[in-house]
């Protein structure tokens, strides 16, 4: 391959510069040669040279040119040719001159302005209907090609200077027809933007690449995530119970409608989510119209010419999503309610407005593991932190008002509205207070007269058995927890001991000063462990597996020595041995490699 004032003859192409490198391949700029002087630019990809003779990449870049190569929409880069030059192959892809969305909202965020509303709802709108046309994809015979994305984040967007939005990179997307085959817990993609059942490496299907989207367009509306850390633990952590606050809280002007369709998006249970791209595009659409009517291509590339000089232009880097340790954005205080009858009510598609039917059956390893006759995996999947609260109105029964916290879906308060009394109904209460009043009275009378006679009634004296919070608070989230090496993750509130519950002997001394005197506390008789792994795993303590997967949230044993087997989905195996003390709380966290 001889090389001549920079450039590389590749095959029938001419390489001009590198463009981006990832894990397993490169892109390169590069010119289509032929007769009549033709010339044509294209983006090559092609894998890197310590993976030019690994069937298995080789088998994934195929996959690749197969699904985005049958992919025929405006909103998705086009594949010209896949081949083969001595040992390298590659894929050629129509060049899209422009930036990513990733190097888009690094340059806003140094430059501490907010991406416009108009400019993220377009983009958002685009993608959303790129991924609906691979998600509808069929084959030659015309079989749906159940195609998944699974990597929707704003690296793999890119904006041209004419205007246009491009879903780019399928290299680990999943189809019906993939050669390759994903192993069983095995997570591919950006663990920042994944959807639940992907973090914890389930069967996704196109509602998972729903929840990217939302996450990508939460990313362009606030400038950050809803769901952060320091690490990876913590991130999966908030993944899996977190309840993303709305937009608007970080950013007052967003509206109504923009708040309530990310919500939808973000919901951790897929059948709560927009069931297709296409139907969170359509919502998308309807409130971009409300916002900015006719916005389209010729708006975003005048943005893109006057608001983002080329200068300011630059590669962020992979751990853009990662808060820092001295991170000073302080967390959300309190935010309006959100119930999910105002979210149906705002995100709603109309009557008339027919949605193209998507094929949601989940692909991954174990769906080709059953058509091949093997046993299915059946696991159970962590709890989401989910609540729903509808108040009743009713002239009988009392309706309840409720303040849900966006960060954690917990109850702040509730007032009960009692409706106003009238007629027969404050006669009747009238006369159940009366009663009560005068069995309360009865009820002293009796005391009093048995004290009397000799016969007292002594009290029962509760010890509570300490609880961690004794010694010290719990955490509320997992950026407080101390790290440790991995850096550890404790992913939910604690669940206190039970109480005891010992009454006095009638004959002990009893006396004003010991009763009202504080006892001291009784010494634990347990510990408490947290388990976190990357991704799920079973976990086996002292050789006995416990009744569900990673994450494990304080799991109470005995204090001493204990052998903690972690395993995961498909097999791998990681030991270690603690020691807890009385009362401790320790979390164990391990990434499988």
């Amino acid at each position: 391959m001889a090389e001549t004032n920079q450039q590389a003859e590749f095959g029938r192409y001419r390489l001009i510069r590198p463009l981006g490198r990832g894990g397993m391949a490169e892109v390169h700029l590069a010119e289509s040669v032929g007769p009549m002087n033709f010339r044509k630019q294209v983006a090559i990809k092609r894998l890197l040279p310590q993976y030019a003779q690994n069937k298995r990449y080789v088998q994934m870049l195929m996959d690749e040119a197969r699904i985005a190569g049958s992919i025929n929409h405006p909103n998705v880069v086009q594949v010209i040719d896949l081949g083969q030059v001595d040992a390298a192959h590659y894929i050629a892809m129509e060049f899209v001159h422009g930036v990513d969305l990733a190097c888009v909202l690094q340059t806003l965020r140094m430059q501490q302005r907010p991406l416009p509303l108009s400019v993220a709802l377009h983009i958002a709108r685009c993608v959303g209907r790129g991924l609906h046309a691979a998600h509808t994809l069929v084959d030659a015979d015309g079989h749906p090609m159940r195609v998944v994305h699974r990597d929707v984040s704003p690296h793999n967007v890119l904006l041209s200077m004419d205007g246009e939005v491009k879903l780019i990179d399928f290299g680990v997307a999943k189809a019906e027809t993939n050669l390759t085959m994903t192993r069983s817990g095995v997570i591919k993609g950006k663990l920042q933007y994944m959807s639940p059942e992907q973090a914890r490496a389930e069967p996704v299907d196109c509602r998972a690449d729903v929840f990217s989207l939302g996450m990508t367009l939460y990313k362009m509306l606030v400038g950050r995530l809803p769901f952060s850390g320091t690490n990876e633990f913590q991130i999966y952590d908030e993944i899996l119970r977190k309840k993303a606050a709305p937009p608007s809280l970080h950013r007052p002007e967003v509206p109504e409608r923009v708040d309530a369709l990310v919500l939808r998006a973000l919901r951790k249970l897929a059948d709560e989510r927009f069931q297709t791209a296409d139907e969170m595009a359509r919502v998308i659409d309807r409130a971009l119209a409300a916002l900015e009517p006719g916005y389209g291509a010729p708006e975003l590339a005048a943005w893109l010419a006057h608001d983002l000089p080329q200068d300011q232009r630059f590669s962020p880097p992979e751990d853009d999503d990662f808060r820092s340790l001295d991170d000073p954005t302080p967390a959300p205080i309190a935010a309006g309610s959100f119930d999910d009858a105002r979210i149906e009510r705002l995100t709603r598609i109309e009557e008339g407005e027919a949605l193209v039917p998507t094929v949601r059956a989940a692909i991954d390893g174990r769906s080709r593991e059953r058509r091949a006759g093997a046993a299915p995996v059946h696991d159970e999947p962590p709890p989401t932190m989910q609540l729903s609260i509808v108040p009743t109105v009713s002239a009988e029964v009392p309706q309840t008002t409720a303040e849900t916290d966006p960060t954690g879906g917990a109850v702040r308060a509730e007032v009960p509205v009692m409706p106003a009394p009238s007629g027969p109904t404050t006669t009747r209460r009238s006369f159940w207070v009366m009663l009560g009043v005068i069995v309360a009275l009865a009820v002293t009378l009796v005391v009093l007269v048995a004290q009397e006679s000799g016969d007292a009634v002594r009290p029962t004296v509760v010890r509570v058995a300490p609880t961690p919070e004794t010694a010290s608070p719990p955490t509320d989230s997992p950026s407080q927890t101390p790290p440790t090496s991995p850096p550890s993750v404790v992913t939910s509130p604690p669940t206190r001991p039970p109480v005891a519950a010992t009454p006095i002997p009638a004959t002990a001394p009893m006396s004003t000063a010991s009763a009202s005197a504080p006892r001291v506390a009784d010494v634990p008789t347990k510990a408490w462990l947290t388990v976190s792994t990357l991704p799920w795993a079973w976990v086996h303590v002292d050789g006995q597996r416990l009744a569900r997967h990673t994450p494990v949230v304080n799991f109470a044993v005995k204090p001493g020595r204990h052998q903690v087997l972690l395993v995961s989905g498909d097999g791998r195996e990681h030991s270690v041995e603690i020691n807890l003390k009385p009362g401790q709380r320790l979390t164990v966290s391990h990434a499988f490699k």
